[in-house]
């Protein structure tokens, strides 16, 4: 990749915010050639309170109501709110992260995340990770779970978020004492 001169600018010159867009949008990404647009990037938040009953033979799917961002329209908050969908000429290799928190702590059993690709069956996670239930030392941190990774998506392909639970009491996701987060980073073509 080859850099043109930068320009000169006067003593006190500010860099404003449109400035700082236009070179973040303007970058040739991993060499794909593509210069002027962004790439997809979502990242959805839910503050709800989920019970997730005890010893649950089901998994719930996670809906989010709100963003932190959505740069190409993956995430609708009013319509289907659980999916992260690749919109058209945004396909390529993604990274994904997911989290969920608990209320409390000590059950003996734990919880289990998965992401799903296009509704595959809880038999044939996309992503999965799990997690210890744990006894938090103080209350500011909270027990969570969290899977990660990268996948390979077309356009139109959806990924939504499945938890599960097999503690012998109930557990509480609580997304009024932090978000729960799910989110997409286009990485590559």
């Amino acid at each position: 990749m080859a850099f043109s001169a930068g320009t000169t600018r006067s003593s006190g010159y500010k860099v404003l915010a449109t400035d700082y867009n236009l070179a973040i949008n303007n970058v040739n990404y991993l060499g794909s050639g593509t210069i002027g647009t962004g790439r997809a990037a979502v990242m959805a938040t839910s503050v709800l309170n989920t019970s997730l009953p005890a010893s649950a033979a089901s998994w719930t799917n996670m809906l989010f109501a709100s963003e932190e961002y959505d740069t190409s329209g993956m995430h609708d908050t009013t319509t289907n709110t659980g999916r992260l969908t690749v919109p058209a000429g945004e396909g390529g290799l993604y990274l994904i992260q997911a989290t969920a928190n608990l209320a409390q702590s000590g059950n003996a059993g734990g919880i289990v995340l998965q992401v799903r690709k296009n509704g595959a069956a809880s038999t044939a996670p996309t992503l999965q990770a799990s997690s210890s239930l744990f006894t938090s030392l103080t209350a500011n941190v909270i027990p969570s779970c969290s899977v990660n990774g990268m996948i390979r998506l077309a356009a139109a392909d959806y990924l939504e978020l499945y938890v599960i639970q097999n503690s012998s009491a109930a557990v509480l996701l609580a997304g009024t004492t932090q978000a729960h987060r799910f989110g997409a980073l286009w990485m590559s073509a």
